[in-house]
């Protein structure tokens, strides 16, 4: 057992950090010139989006159904055959479907009453009073991830120590979840008692379980790695300019943002200017 405020305080620290580098990023990316019309295109009106509504459809497709990594390939050296590779696809896919689902359903802790929609994700994702869909399906699709950088030689080259430690801080997250979920038990009423005071900014003293307090640290140091790691692909495909530009370079003139001021001469402009000097010439 530990004091609860020292938890308080390190939450707030982590989230401030969280807002603060977020804020950072998305301005930092807002503000960057994109010089050159650089869409990758493919077939179709939706792959080649030539109005904005077609580049809408074209980012959900992305954003909802990872459409780009459903359609990757692999290339089989060894028989000279590119075959497709939807294993990557389904255990990323399941992953944020169901990272998503347990965020939704921690919602039921920090407010009060719970409203109807978060209570029926709840009973939807409950296979029994203990078991979920997505404690379970999230830990194959991050065991996945992790082993295939492992196994592979290929991907085991590119992979940088940062690529292993957001996978095993997802795992250390998810598994201190579940254990409070399976096996060691706490007062899930107390936990929410305490979370509802630290949103309030009024947190009250109490003993915080051992493994309650550990499954809080290490989503105080996800929040606070979130921002400066790869995570903020999850906001930044809003800001890919190969993903969010229409291709439309021939028909709308794309102005470069770096180009500097360039003074413009118009021929009546250069006509009058070298009309005396011209005539000399033909004389």
């Amino acid at each position: 057992m530990a004091d609860s405020m020292i938890y308080a305080y390190i939450f707030y620290i982590s989230f401030a950090i969280f807002v603060i580098g977020f804020i950072y990023r998305i301005v930092r990316w807002a503000n960057i010139p994109v010089p050159l019309k650089i869409v990758t295109t493919g077939q179709g009106s939706i792959d080649n989006p030539k109005s904005g509504f077609s580049m809408i459809l074209r980012m959900a497709s992305e954003i909802l159904f990872f459409k780009s990594l459903f359609k990757n390939t692999k290339y089989d050296i060894e028989t000279n055959v590119i075959k497709s590779n939807r294993i990557l696809w389904l255990g990323a896919i399941v992953f944020h479907i169901s990272f998503l689902w347990i965020v939704l359903r921690h919602f039921r802790f920090f407010v009060d009453p719970v409203p109807s929609v978060i209570a029926v994700l709840h009973s939807i994702d409950t296979i029994t009073p203990t078991l979920s869909f997505s404690g379970i399906l999230i830990v194959i699709a991050l065991l996945y991830l992790f082993i295939r950088r492992l196994v592979f030689p290929e991907l085991r080259y590119i992979s940088i120590l940062s690529d292993h430690f957001v996978l095993l801080l997802l795992l250390a997250i998810v598994i201190t979840g579940n254990l409070m979920r399976y096996s060691i038990r706490v007062d899930v009423v107390q936990v929410k008692q305490f979370m509802l005071s630290v949103l309030t900014f009024s947190p009250i003293s109490m003993d915080i379980p051992g493994i309650f307090g550990l499954h809080l640290l290490l989503v105080s140091l996800l929040l606070i790695y979130f921002p400066f790691s790869k995570l903020m692909h999850a906001p930044g495909i809003f800001f890919s300019p190969t993903r969010n530009q229409i291709n439309n370079p021939r028909h709308v003139r794309h102005i470069n943002p770096w180009n500097y001021p360039v003074k413009i001469q118009s021929f009546e402009e250069f006509k009058k200017e070298y009309e005396n000097a011209m005539k000399d010439v033909e004389e």
